[in-house]
């Protein structure tokens, strides 16, 4: 789905178990959004696979704050998964 929100603000317009809207287009992959990008493959294994170094690659980003998406259970990542995160003054939440 390139090209979602291209040249536009980022706005999530809709959610479900599964899915997200994002603009018109319905997104059902595990993604990062930023304020102008829907960027696709991040955490592909989901939310159990996740590493120390995926949330470390969200720094490139430039993140004030992280909101992880887990699903319909809210569940929360191992305080060492986030330590790259809370080295940089990030906070996540969960939701």
């Amino acid at each position: 789905m390139a090209g979602i929100c291209e040249g536009r603000v980022v706005i999530v317009t809709g959610a479900g178990p599964g899915w997200i809207r994002v603009g018109t287009e319905t997104v059902r992959d595990n993604v990062v959004l930023t304020p102008q990008t829907v960027v696709f493959g991040f955490a592909p294994g989901g939310f159990d696979a996740l590493t120390a170094d995926d949330y470390a690659a969200l720094l490139a980003h430039q993140p004030e704050i992280v909101i992880l998406g887990t699903g319909l259970a809210q569940r929360f990542p191992h305080p060492r998964l986030l330590a790259s995160l809370s080295a940089a003054r990030v906070g996540v939440e969960a939701m």
